[in-house]
């Protein structure tokens, strides 16, 4: 099941959203309680060199779980490629970390 609504908006358009898909997505990654934006993500983006490792600046200094990111990267990937083409741009920024991350680690 594609999990995609459609609504008719009027008799010429309708919309199409995934509201349950992503809030199970953002409750499967603890993001419920995260703060709305009205654009997906920043334009001065940054990176930083911390321990070698190339990856996004963060105030919160996590260890990196690969497959937790990739699970989270490929569900906002669906998202965005379905019924959200406005947050590609900031879904594609994530893959690309990803891919960066997987070449600093070997695997690629």
């Amino acid at each position: 099941m594609l999990s995609i609504s459609v609504k008719r908006e009027s008799a010429a358009s309708i919309a199409l959203h995934q509201k349950p898909y992503a809030k199970e997505v953002f409750e499967n990654f603890g993001m419920l309680d995260c703060k709305g934006s009205s654009y997906p993500i920043k334009a001065e983006l940054k990176r930083s060199k911390k321990n070698g490792e190339n990856r996004p600046t963060s105030p919160v200094d996590k260890p990196f779980d690969d497959l937790i990111y990739r699970t989270a990267v490929g569900s906002l990937l669906y998202l965005s490629t379905s019924t959200r083409p406005d947050s590609s741009y900031a879904v594609c920024k994530g893959v690309n970390f990803l891919m960066i991350h997987i070449k600093v680690a070997g695997v690629m």
